[in-house]
């Protein structure tokens, strides 16, 4: 069995370095457009089933992806994003790519003796 894991396309908030998670953020036009190039470089291969989170980006990436393709899509919503809480739709970096927030530096520094993402 062969497994093919992609990551949505790029989000108005990804551009903006903003934290989604459970926020249900679109694709951007370029997000759009480098999934239909995904889908394009994939084309060839026999997917069987799809799995994708309820969230928009990811059906959308899926839709784009899968083009055509009479397959079935499965949402499971234990594949999605985390909840961040408050966090969510703050700015986690500055323009320098600096993270802004010291618990999302925690959350995201493997360095750091708190439980973090590794």
């Amino acid at each position: 069995m062969l497994i093919y894991v992609l990551r949505h396309g790029i989000t108005q908030w990804n551009k903006l370095k903003k934290v989604q998670g459970v926020m249900d953020i679109p694709l951007a036009p370029e997000g759009i457009e480098l999934a239909k190039r995904t889908g394009e470089a994939l084309k060839d291969v026999p997917f069987d089933i799809c799995f994708t989170s309820p969230l928009a980006r990811a059906k959308q990436t899926a839709h784009y992806v899968l083009g055509n393709r009479q397959i079935p899509v499965i949402e499971d919503k234990r594949i999605q994003e985390i909840d961040f809480g408050v966090l969510e739709g703050s700015r986690f970096k500055d323009e320098q790519g600096k993270i802004i927030s010291h618990e999302m530096e925690i959350f995201f520094d493997s360095r750091s003796e708190n439980e973090g993402f590794a």
